[in-house]
């Protein structure tokens, strides 16, 4: 099964705590140099020549001796040829030793880090990325160092080196296992797979299934068999049992595909997905030197193979090498070894590439084909490349890399070049929608745009994946306060990299990627900057758009539903229930009713009504266009559903009787894959078809990008409704409630996979900054605070613990406006519930350009109270401002006495009201947080007897239904 689950996905549409480092990938920049990008796929060392470095548009009039190479934010040892005379002449050269990728960088995204399982096939490129540049204040670059070869004395040459060869498959990409509630592995139909990358995620080869053998070919090439005996071959394999079950995997060798097997390594019974590794010599007499196999038996279970490697005595032969060959010395106790090359020609030159930042240089003498050197450090295994042949680089770009000041930011965009281009007026539309975003109406942030290549260079050292935007996102985040990305680009699963497409076609298709597999761009933020693991740390969203017109359609959306602010419709809900079954529609016409009734019991007092499929048919459609064209908040689906269909069907917004224009809904989807928009040259989903379909359709659209369980969907569907219409969700945007609501979901069940999988595979389409429900309005007045706190009459803060005798408390209200526009004033509403509200009083407007107006509220009673602006213009309806609260405890001022105390200690607390009505609870707390004592405060005094009681100290609580006071107690009877 795992083979086809990709193909599946495709054809039908029916990260544990983890510590990323602090490293973000550009703590190796220096911003006043100018740098050159080269990617490298193959071993070997390679040339760059005066004419490539000229076309590049490298700095040749500058010394030579200043010129610097990185890879991975490390700088190279290279050698520059010709740079002692201080000039690069024309046949001046520079050359370094490359390897391409071996995916190493991926392990950062795994969770655990160790169950990256793959240490030579990377999930997104082939290329390791070098970086060229000069410095700027006469630095000199590092340069390959040449040491002195020890004397050759009495040495014998060595007789062979250690040949690897390594075989690699990308041919099947598994998706890893399914987890149960209790991260119990489990077949994959039955479970939630987590879009993080874990266990068994990756590139292997096809599985082997069960009672079934697959063969592999071993080339053998100039053994060295003279002590067969002892020296002998060894193969490492790596495996991944990919189903549920007992395992039982044998491997063997044979000289042929016709001979017997003869077994080296038999697996202990594993059960259910691991990983498992092992190795083995085995006897010369199991191989021939052309048709020799490896044989994997899966006797019990499936099982792909990751890698394996051969290795072998070889002797040091250099015949049929073309470009260079990998030398592996073996160990020597003396630690200097003699190393004779046969067949070797007069430009082979050999280098130490143990230390792939530090390569060496080495001296060498040739005499009758053979080429001979004398190495030092043989204590322990090196390694060697002999060079034939320097190899020329396929590209040499210059780039840009850009200094970011994070405390000046805190909107983030990132995008792709491709889509900064002249769409509504604007001669980048990326640019305009960032420039709209720090308007006064866009809600005046400080926005960031960034595109893709930057990133990929500047924090993933020029690897293109969601890394980057990860790295980036920490970067910022550790340094500035950023409280939105905004993802501009549509991103495609990472696979299909091996799967159609290659490295440049990612590039072009997947504009902006996102984090895993099922797509997640939650994954991109989560657990960042001290965040719990899978909780984001910033609020996501993406427009999956391949055009300028798109956004340039989307951004008049926004200015559109920026301008509706507290418009009636804003309140109204819609709720549309699904189901295959009597009971399934029964079961979600009763989550739709809770639904309904959060909203309309909550601060918001929001209304709606709901629509449930009449008949057990896949799909019934419905006409909501009314609903929709009046204006409706939010449409909320509970259901079956698809990249292309929900079971209660409203259609695409692209339809003619959609004529909503500045009316946009949020579209919650509660269903399997409506969110998932991650396919490549396949359909436009139903959600982004809402979502980038001009003048009509939806503002943002909430869907799962994978399977979604009725059980989970409802307690997320909960924990969400309550974020977006409590009192402190309002005027919140929805991606602030939305990451609110996502950890409440999480944190309540950290260690329950499906609970993490859910939250991770929920999918934002659009802008995460709206402003769903805003109790304000834009368009009389711009309230730019409005606040309130409690006072003594002699004006002390209730918090302040020093005051003395209040006798009367006071509500301050406070709020500062500008752009007054006939404006007759603002009617002060009081509330004790959060939904009824009376006047209870009046401030004229000064219709002044800008000023600040207080209100006294002398009537302020024990516990919380809600209050907010009813704004009265001259023409216009009224407007409200968003709500605050003010919380007044019966008691404060505690003091107990005498401390220490060894007979009674006397409790006295100072009272806002007569507490007769209020019971106050006091207990006093041993360490251990054993109660020892409990009682009741009457008439602001109580008193503890300490007799009986062991010495030490205690704390005593005072607890009178609104605040909870405490002190420390030393009793000393």
């Amino acid at each position: 099964m795992k083979k086809i689950y990709f193909l599946l996905l495709v054809l039908s549409l029916g990260w544990t705590t983890k510590s990323f480092s602090q490293q973000f990938g550009n703590e190796w920049i220096n911003y006043q140099q100018t740098y050159f990008k080269i990617p490298v796929t193959q071993k070997g060392i390679y040339r760059l020549t005066y004419t490539e470095l000229q076309n590049a548009g490298f700095d040749l009039k500058a010394n030579p001796q200043q010129i610097q190479l990185f890879r991975r934010g490390v700088e190279q040892a290279i050698t520059v040829v010709g740079e002692g005379d201080g000039t690069f002449d024309t046949g001046d050269y520079v050359e370094f030793f490359g390897v391409g990728n071996d995916g190493s960088r991926d392990a950062e995204l795994y969770v655990p880090k160790e169950s990256h399982h793959n240490p030579y096939v990377s999930l997104f490129t082939e290329n390791s990325y070098y970086f060229l540049t000069l410095t700027v204040n006469g630095q000199k670059g590092k340069r390959m160092s040449t040491p002195t070869p020890p004397s050759k004395g009495t040495l014998a040459a060595e007789p062979y080196h250690w040949a690897e060869n390594v075989s690699l498959f990308t041919s099947h990409y598994d998706v890893g296992p399914a987890y149960s509630s209790a991260y119990t592995q489990m077949n994959f139909e039955r479970g939630m797979t987590l879009a993080s990358y874990g266990v068994g995620k990756g590139y292997m080869d096809s599985p082997i299934s069960n009672n079934n053998r697959k063969a592999y070919n071993l080339p053998l090439e100039n053994p060295y068999q003279a002590e067969a005996n002892t020296v002998k071959p060894r193969l490492s394999i790596s495996l991944f049992t990919a189903n549920i079950g007992n395992h039982e995997i044998e491997v063997s060798i044979r000289p042929s595909s016709s001979a017997a097997e003869n077994t080296i390594l038999t697996f202990p019974t594993t059960t259910d997905y691991q990983i498992l590794k092992n190795s083995a010599e085995f006897d010369w007499s199991f191989l021939t030197n052309s048709s020799s196999q490896a044989v994997v038996y899966s006797k019990v279970g499936s099982a792909s193979v990751i890698y394996f490697k051969f290795t072998y005595p070889q002797l040091l032969n250099l015949s049929g090498v073309t470009q260079g060959k990998a030398i592996n010395t073996r160990t020597n106790a003396s630690g200097t070894s003699l190393l004779q090359f046969s067949n070797a020609n007069t430009n082979d030159q050999l280098y130490d590439v143990t230390d792939l930042n530090n390569i060496q240089r080495i001296q060498s003498s040739f005499t009758s084909n053979t080429l001979e050197a004398v190495v030092s450090n043989t204590q322990q295994a090196r390694n060697f490349w002999v060079n034939r042949s320097s190899g020329s680089v396929s590209k040499i770009e210059k780039i840009n890399f850009m200094p970011i000041d994070p405390s000046q930011v805190n909107y983030l965009i990132v995008t792709n070049k491709v889509l900064r281009q002249a769409a509504g007026g604007s001669s980048d539309i990326v640019q305009a929608y960032a420039d709209y975003r720090a308007s006064v109406a866009g809600g005046g942030y400080k926005p960031l745009v960034v595109d893709m290549d930057l990133l990929s260079n500047q924090f993933n050292y020029g690897e293109r994946s969601g890394l980057s935007i990860r790295n980036f996102a920490g970067y910022m985040l550790k340094n500035g306060s950023p409280k939105h990305l905004f993802l501009i680009g549509r991103g495609i699963f990472p696979q299909y990299f091996r799967f159609g497409l290659d490295e440049q076609g990612m590039a072009d298709n997947s504009l902006v990627p996102t984090g895993g597999w099922p797509g997640s761009d939650w994954l991109l933020v989560n657990g960042l900057n001290g965040e719990p693991a899978n909780v984001p740390a910033i609020a996501v969203g993406r427009l999956n758009v391949t055009k300028p017109d798109e956004i340039a359609s989307y951004l008049s959306k926004i200015k559109e539903y920026e301008l509706s602010k507290n418009q009636p419709w804003r309140k109204k809900f819609l709720y549309l229930s699904g189901g295959h079954t009597d009971y399934e529609r029964s079961s979600f016409t009763g989550y739709a009713t809770d639904f309904k009734n959060i909203v309309e019991n909550a601060p918001l007092q929001g209304t709606g009504k709901i629509i449930s499929k009449t008949t057990n048919q896949n799909v019934e459609t419905i006409d909501v266009s009314p609903d929709v064209n009046d204006g409706t908040s939010m449409i909320t689906f509970f259901g079956h559903a698809s990249t292309n269909y929900t079971d209660i069907n409203i259609g695409l917004a692209s339809q003619s009787s959609y004529t909503n224009k500045g009316k946009y809904p949020i579209i919650f989807v509660n269903g399997c894959e409506a969110g998932n928009i991650f396919y490549y040259n396949a359909p436009e989903t139903v959600g982004s078809n809402w979502v980038n379909t001009p003048d009509r359709g939806a503002i943002v659209h909430l869907a799962s990008s994978f399977l979604g369980w009725p059980f989970y969907l409802k307690d997320y569907s909960n924990t969400l409704f309550t974020k977006l219409t409590d009192s402190e969700g309002l005027d919140k945007t929805f991606g602030t409630n939305l990451v609110r609501a996502i950890k409440a979901f999480v944190t309540a069940r950290p260690n329950d996979a499906m609970t993490v999988g859910h939250a991770q595979e929920f999918v934002l389409q659009g802008d995460p900054a709206i402003v769903a429900y805003s109790t304000s309005s834009s368009l009389p007045v711009s309230l730019i605070y409005f606040k309130g706190q409690v006072e003594s009459s002699a004006g002390k803060k209730l918090t302040d613990m020093e005051a003395h005798a209040i006798p009367e408390n006071i509500g301050v209200l406070t709020w500062e406006v500008a752009q007054e526009k006939n404006i007759l004033g603002y009617t002060v509403e009081k509330s004790l519930d959060g939904k009824n509200w009376a006047s209870i009083g009046f401030a004229a407007s000064k219709n002044v350009p800008s000023g600040i107006y207080t209100f006294y509220d002398t009537k302020l009673q024990v516990g919380t109270a809600y209050y907010r602006l009813k704004i009265n213009e001259a023409s216009e309806p009224d407007h409200y401002s968003r709500i605050i609260a003010l919380s007044l405890a019966p008691t404060y001022g505690l003091v107990a006495y005498p401390n220490p105390a060894s007979t009674d200690i006397t409790i006295s607390v100072k009272e806002n009201i007569d507490t007769k009505a209020h019971s106050i609870q006091a207990v006093l707390l041993h360490i251990t947080g054993q109660t020892v004592w409990k009682g009741e405060i009457r008439n602001g005094k109580a008193l503890i007897p300490v007799q009986g009681l062991t010495r030490g100290v205690y704390t005593l609580q005072v607890n009178d239904g609104v605040s909870v006071q405490q002190q420390k107690i030393l009793v000393t009877p």
